[in-house]
């Protein structure tokens, strides 16, 4: 069907919807947060006190619900679990925007009820099903927003809809109509793969009424899972018992460990948190028996590690209704075809929105969605009032913030190929095909700033690209971002040469009053430290980049979190563990990071276009975002992490060094290049302060690489080193975010 055709229909849908939104709306927006703690509280419940109309706050706390007029003089009731109600006129809260909610100081009960167990619980829950639940057929609105991330956050896909679901009660033939949707998708790193929902995946969240597909509370789940009386509490104003429950130990099916609640007088389903027991998860397998071959045949391997997921129903009169659904996934993927795996993390949320309980009929034929078509294939769209008529979940990061970032990578993916191409017939010599490479991307608007590739030793290129408001030179200095995280290490390797320390030695030798004494040298290099990285707390970020801290203030107060896992059990990046080593380096030299810097490397290797930090210079380039001159900062806040910088030709210097004796002697010098930890994220694993490429670059099968990005906010960097052909690739740019990757890998692949 033709888009423009699809347009039309899609908006006689919304005319004709049982829910079309007044003209006249009252808006109620705002953050909720714990009394006690000031948190922002997540999934919070906004509502019309004894209407079906409401919303869900985000994972930041925040809301905004659409009144309509009517209910002016009505009031809102606020509600999250573990938290005491809070009901307010609707008038006096239009101008406010934060709400704090009071913890509920009730503990879990013990039950003394002789004779009550969970079982018996069970049985009459079940058996009350059809009084408890609203049992003749009705509508409601419905949205829900779909999310995939990989696990250092970057969004691969992204999908959001707004339906309305006739519920044909008491059969289950249940419809859907679609009213607005929009969805994306990172093609290379979800090539193959659909992360989607069917109007069938709507309706079985409802799982109190398709108790055969939710395989806990049937025959079969009652027989294989134990459960487990735990006590009572108080839901809602309510005591509802808490079951908790585990798959039987020798089923070798993939069951479910978790806890419901009953509500103790009508003995209905009101919560559901569970996931896939550790006992049986390995004996799940992904798709039917057809998808799984197709899964084989094109390499494609997707295992569940971890799963959560979250039911809820809302009394409405004497009766329940499904209210919302939370589900997460982290899934391992890997692409075989595509030389590729990463971990990656999908986050569904599906709120009811309205109802409607009067008069409900059927939709009819042309409105309904077929349960064969996926939801996200509909349509897509990306202005900024698409949700303007609907009540929906506020995203956590906006639609079009994600859209944007995956349809530039997607762009960048398939100019690859049109590069690809265009080199078939292009230029013979190498220089001349590495400076095509670099213009091809330049003249689409992609690349501004410096380059410099050598081969065999030999510089190949060293070229400067700007745009008009760029003024870069072959000298020009670039803030180097995450590359400074290679000088570091090399530091640190140089206090080993002189036995001033030693990669076991625990943090605590030299920094006896570090909030974690116990994480050891090598864990800090290899991101293996648990310490929680600094950039990725909002709240620090925003501190960071508004004034400057000393590198002891940098430590002990944005570096110091408690740790997120037992150090060397696993890898996760961390800006922090990099200032704590500066801070060590400080602490055993007793010279200021930039001194110790100069001292041990610069000056040796008459690196004298680099430099540590801020400072007056002329030769510096000018940031730019988005085309917009960038906010200063204090950029040495981000000692050891980052906060170098650097020009192409100080760069060759540094990889001319790194090939010989000049700093280390091989035995030492090669250590920092010995894979110690899995980086899945970057597709790379990682030694000490280096990534070593295992699938970003295709001559990464045959050859070994090193490398290392930098971001500081308008600056991006890209420094490979191919040693075996004395390959170099250097890309500075001071106009934000390019197609690093894309572009070496090419560069790479000419060069091999």
């Amino acid at each position: 069907m033709p888009l423009k055709l699809s347009l039309i229909l899609l908006l006689l849908f919304v005319q004709n919807s049982l829910f079309a939104q007044s003209n006249t709306q009252i808006v109620v927006q705002g953050t909720i947060y714990a009394q006690a703690t000031k948190k922002p509280l997540p999934f919070a419940t906004i509502a019309i006190q004894g209407q079906t109309i409401g919303t869900i706050s985000n994972q930041k706390g925040q809301f905004l619900l659409r009144i309509p007029s009517k209910f002016n003089n009505a009031s809102l009731v606020l509600s999250h679990i573990g938290y005491k109600s809070q009901r307010l006129g609707i008038q006096q809260i239009v101008n406010i925007k934060s709400y704090y909610l009071e913890e509920d100081a009730q503990v879990l009960q013990e039950v003394v009820v002789t004779g009550l167990t969970a079982p018996t619980i069970i049985r009459k829950a079940l058996d009350k099903i059809p009084e408890n639940y609203y049992a003749k057929p009705y509508t409601h609105q419905g949205f829900y927003r779909l999310t995939t991330q990989k696990e250092d956050k970057e969004y691969i896909q992204a999908s959001e809809a707004s339906f309305e679901v006739y519920n044909a009660r008491p059969t289950n033939k249940n419809q859907l109509k679609l009213n607005k949707m929009r969805a994306i998708k990172h093609e290379r790193l979800m090539e193959n793969m659909e992360l989607r929902l069917q109007p069938a995946s709507i309706f079985e969240s409802d799982i109190v009424q398709h108790l055969d597909d939710f395989r806990l509370l049937n025959k079969k789940g009652l027989k294989n899972h134990i459960f487990k009386l735990k006590g009572m509490r108080t839901y809602e104003g309510a005591q509802v018992y808490v079951i908790e429950f585990d798959q039987r130990p020798g089923w070798k099916k993939p069951g479910y460990k978790g806890e419901f609640w009953i509500d103790t007088q009508s003995f209905a389903f009101v919560w559901f948190d569970f996931g896939r027991s550790p006992q049986g998860i390995g004996y799940l397998k992904v798709g039917n028996l057809a998808e799984r071959a197709l899964m084989k045949l094109m390499k494609l391997k997707i295992k569940l590690r971890k799963e959560r997921q979250r039911y809820r129903y809302q009394k409405i009169g004497n009766r329940y209704y499904f209210k919302e659904a939370q589900v997460d996934l982290d899934n391992f993927i890997r692409n075989g075809v595509r030389n590729f795996q990463y971990l990656s993390r999908s986050k569904l949320h599906y709120a009811v929105t309205n109802m409607q309980m009067n008069q409900a009929t059927p939709f009819s034929e042309k409105e309904v969605l077929r349960n064969k078509k996926w939801i996200e294939n509909q349509s897509e769209f990306l202005d900024k009032g698409f949700w303007s008529a609907y009540n929906i979940v506020l995203p956590e990061v906006a639609f079009a913030t994600i859209a944007q970032k995956i349809d530039a990578e997607n762009r960048a993916n398939i100019l690859k190929v049109e590069v690809e191409d265009w080199l078939r017939s292009g230029p013979k010599d190498k220089a001349a095909r590495m400076d095509s490479i670099i213009t091809y991307y330049h003249r689409k608007g992609l690349f501004a700033g410096n380059a410099l590739v050598t081969y065999q030793g030999k510089v190949l290129l060293n070229k400067s690209y700007n745009r008009a408001y760029t003024r870069n030179a072959s000298n020009t200095q670039f803030r180097i971002g995450s590359t400074s995280k290679t000088f570091t290490s090399m530091l640190v390797m140089l206090l080993v040469k002189s036995n001033q320390l030693k990669l076991s030695d625990p943090v605590g030798k030299f920094l006896p009053n570090y909030a974690h004494p116990q994480v050891t040298i090598a864990q800090l290099l290899t991101h293996q430290s648990g310490i929680p990285s600094y950039t990725n707390n909002s709240e620090y970020l925003q501190q960071v980049l508004s004034q400057p801290f000393s590198s002891q203030q940098m430590m002990q107060q944005f570096s110091s979190d408690s740790l997120e896992f037992v150090p060397g059990s696993k890898f996760k990046y961390s800006n922090s563990g990099y200032v704590v080593l500066a801070n060590v380096i400080e602490k055993i030299t007793g010279k200021p990071y930039g001194e110790v810097l100069q001292e041990k490397i610069l000056k040796p290797l008459g690196m004298t276009q680099t430099y540590f930090g801020n400072r007056d210079n002329a030769n510096l380039a000018k940031g730019y975002l988005y085309g917009k001159p960038e906010p200063t900062y204090p950029s040495q806040n981000n000692i050891g992490a980052g906060g170098i910088v650097s020009s192409v030709e100080d760069l060759l210097k540094w990889s001319q060094a790194l090939d010989k004796d000049v700093l280390l002697p091989a035995t030492l010098r090669n250590q920092l290049f010995v894979p110690r930890a899995e980086y899945l994220d970057w597709e790379s694993d990682y030694g000490y302060g280096w990534m070593i490429d295992k699938y970003q670059f295709l001559v990464s099968k045959r050859h070994k690489v090193h490398h290392h990005p930098g971001t500081d906010l308008g600056f991006y960097s890209m420094f490979v080193k191919q040693p075996d052909e004395q390959i170099t690739i250097i890309l500075l740019s001071n106009t934000g975010d390019f197609p690093r990757f894309e572009m070496s890998d090419l560069i790479l692949n000419e060069l091999n």
